[in-house]
């Protein structure tokens, strides 16, 4: 390679960055001119907020889920068929639908853009896609949201150890008040349609209690007023934190995973406890059924099936996934589960057989960057370390890279070269190269350690030479086959 050469490259190299950032700088004063992007497809899923993937439960080949302030739903069956929801400004933490699919309440954590973090709930009418109101009054977090049966009311929790119910047909506040201890459960029970204003049962628990609340219509005041009653606890007590629940309604049992990892059984009519039941590991963080089965989901990426009646339940069968299973929702013969690995599967829930239908990123992505003969694979690297190679055409994972190294330094910048070699830059100073293969993860082809002092921060590759830019202000010039340092250029910023 000659200096001809050398300084071609570098010329070309220049001329473009001139040229990009001139154009950057047309394109942010014309702004105001350009229409928005149309968001086409999304690839991601929130996975540490519990109880945020729910299938319709009109049409359980539609789910819903969280990624980032968007709420998708999208065919399981046919990925390319999405529906977004936008309208929070940040992370949507808490999600529920209605019994009739109509209705979708997500609430976000607490706004960073106001002094004081209020943390909405809005309430989509899924037939139109559009906003029905926005409800405030929480703040932090929204915690928790459920729907009445005939979704006539809407209760919830925030992080301020605030529970809120409202009337979903006039948007009113219905119930408000300030706990000492955070509830952690709300879960609405059996209502009675015979009078002329429905009474409705609604279970919540907070610092080792559990309460069966009634809310009824008061003839006196003309509103509805709620009303709570504790269960009784066996009389040597039951010291537990709980976390999630199933209702019953053949039997009006409720069972409550907690944080231990066990089941207590409760009966709502009569108001007592029944049995706890050792379960998992690592805690319970959610659970569903179908009456002669209970599902739950555990801290330690187990879903187990359970089958009994009453107090006896005995595991039937388990499966393991990838990351704690913070989410599980059940339609049909199937199940959804999300996992604090940004996962989510869909099981069968009679022989627990899993299939993962979709993987993202679940710490920031640094770099992405496409193959320039080819839109339909990029690739993409992020803070944990992690390289991941994409088929847009069914937007799944082609293979993934790791640094090899016993502590996994945070991944940087990242390219494609024309000989399908991924080139990546790294925390630790070092460049990296891998393969796309067909296996999950691709192993190290090549490495230059060291390459800069500091991490990688920007990288160009060509069939010859691969440029190198770092926070120590140097670019670097490798030989693209050889990978030795040709050499190198100092700058009076970092790169």
């Amino acid at each position: 390679i000659n200096a001809e050469y050398m300084g071609s490259v570098l010329l070309d190299y220049y001329r473009k960055k001139d040229l990009m950032d001139s154009k950057r700088s047309a394109v942010a004063s014309k702004q105001a001119e350009y229409d928005s992007l149309e968001l086409e497809h999304i690839v991601g899923y929130t996975g540490k907020y519990s109880n945020t993937i729910h299938y319709l439960p009109t049409n359980p080949n539609f789910y819903i889920y969280n990624i980032g302030g968007l709420v998708v739903i999208e065919d399981v069956q046919d990925k390319h068929n999405q529906k977004f929801l936008r309208g929070h400004d940040m992370h949507v933490c808490a999600l529920a639908i209605s019994s009739s699919s109509r209705l979708i309440a997500s609430g976000q954590l607490g706004t960073a853009f106001a002094r004081v973090p209020e943390a909405p709930i809005i309430l989509w009418d899924l037939r139109s896609m559009s906003v029905l109101n926005t409800f405030k009054g929480l703040k932090g977090r929204v915690c928790l949201i459920s729907f009445s049966p005939d979704e006539k009311f809407l209760a919830a929790t925030g992080d301020n150890n605030t529970f809120v119910i409202w009337n979903c047909e006039d948007y009113c506040v219905v119930f408000n008040r300030v706990y000492e201890a955070p509830i952690t459960v709300v879960h609405w029970g059996l209502m009675r349609k015979d009078l002329k204003h429905p009474s409705y049962t609604l279970i919540t628990a907070n610092a080792n209690n559990l309460f069966v609340n009634s809310l009824e219509f008061d003839l006196a005041t003309m509103q509805y007023n709620l009303k709570a009653a504790a269960c009784q606890l066996p009389s040597s007590g039951l010291i537990r934190t709980y976390t999630c629940s199933y209702l019953d309604p053949t039997t009006n049992n409720i069972f409550v995973g907690t944080s231990g990892g066990e089941l207590a059984i409760f009966n709502i009519t009569n108001r007592i406890f029944k049995a706890i039941l050792p379960v998992s590991s690592n805690g319970v963080l959610s659970v569903t059924g179908n009456g002669e089965n209970i599902f739950i989901g555990a801290g330690d990426g187990r879903v187990r099936k359970l089958r009994g009646a009453e107090t006896k339940w005995a595991i039937e069968a388990e499966i393991i996934l990838e990351g704690k299973v913070s989410s599980l929702s059940l339609g049909g013969d199937k199940m959804i589960a999300g996992t604090s690995a940004g996962k989510i599967y869909q099981i069968q829930a009679q022989t627990l057989t899993a299939t993962e239908i979709s993987e993202s990123h679940i710490d920031s992505i640094n770099d992405i960057h496409f193959r320039k003969d080819r839109l339909d694979i990029f690739t993409t690297i992020d803070n944990s370390g992690i390289v991941r190679v994409w088929d847009l055409n069914e937007f799944f994972i082609l293979t993934r890279c790791t640094s090899g190294t016993t502590t996994r330094p945070r991944g940087i910048c990242v390219c494609i070269g024309e000989d399908n070699t991924i080139v990546s830059g790294w925390e630790d100073g070092s460049i990296r190269a891998f393969d796309i293969t067909n296996k999950k993860f691709s192993a190290l082809k090549w490495e230059i350690s060291n390459g800069h002092k500091g991490p990688v921060t920007a990288l160009y590759v060509d069939e010859n030479v691969i440029l190198s830019g770092g926070a120590d202000g140097i670019v670097r010039v490798w030989a693209r086959k050889a990978h030795t340092l040709i050499c190198l250029l100092y700058t009076s910023d970092a790169a």
